[in-house]
């Protein structure tokens, strides 16, 4: 490997860098070794139809002995 073959020669060269190129080159060298994440975008906000199917849902669930007790009003 590339590095192998040359690790005293980067440490060397990172040694005589200032601070902020030496932060940077490991930066780049961090590329190789750990995979780049991408940020993704979570839209979870509920549409007013899934409100109202869930709505429905829950009315659906109600007994039928139960629902005639709230509607009744003879």
């Amino acid at each position: 490997m590339l590095l192998e073959n040359n690790i005293d020669t980067v440490q060397s060269d990172l040694d005589e860098m200032q601070p902020r190129d030496r932060v940077n080159a490991l930066f780049q060298f961090m590329k190789f070794v750990i995979p780049t994440q991408k940020a993704i975008e979570l839209d979870n906000r509920e549409t007013q139809e899934e409100k109202n199917e869930a709505y429905i849902q829950r009315l659906m669930e109600i007994p039928e002995e139960n629902f005639n007790k709230l509607h009744d009003r003879d």
